[in-house]
């Protein structure tokens, strides 16, 4: 088992008590956090162990862990809201490479908000809070498969 304590403190300072159907959607969003899921595939995946939960528990809770600031709201142009829980191994600020061919979206840890943060305040008088880049291309599996099919 993962250890979640952290995000549950977060609830516990938020107001929020942990009920099993929050804390199953917030392990789901963190047994699969690369996966960068919509509120039906976390859905989905809460149903295969725990099926009397609904939807719109899910949607609800999955709201609250986003106004907590456990989860982010992220798009990549595909018209759904997909979400992204915040963990150790990649910075809070990071960003996605987004596959044009076949969708795949991969994570970049390059952290813009270091680099350019001191720049964009000098320079614009702009202070920076957060920033989502994504970077479109194609990924090394399609140009693989792209030069084999070109063969």
């Amino acid at each position: 088992m993962n250890d979640l304590t952290k995000y549950y403190e977060i609830l516990k300072r938020g107001g929020y008590k942990l009920t099993n159907q929050r804390k199953v959607v917030l392990e789901t969003l963190y047994n699969h956090r690369k996966a960068h899921l919509t509120v039906d595939e976390v859905y989905q995946f809460v149903r295969e162990t725990n099926p009397e939960i609904g939807l719109a528990t899910v949607y609800r809770n999955i709201q609250i862990l986003n106004r907590l600031g456990i989860i982010e709201k992220i798009s990549f142009d595909d018209k759904d809201i997909r979400y992204e829980i915040f963990y150790e191994d990649i910075p809070i600020h990071h960003y996605h490479l987004i596959c044009r061919q076949c969708g795949n979206v991969d994570e970049l840890e390059l952290d813009f908000m270091d680099r350019y943060k001191g720049m964009l305040e000098a320079e614009k008088g702009f202070e920076a809070l957060d920033a989502q880049i994504k970077i479109y291309g194609i990924c090394k599996n399609c140009i693989v498969k792209n030069s084999e099919e070109a063969e």
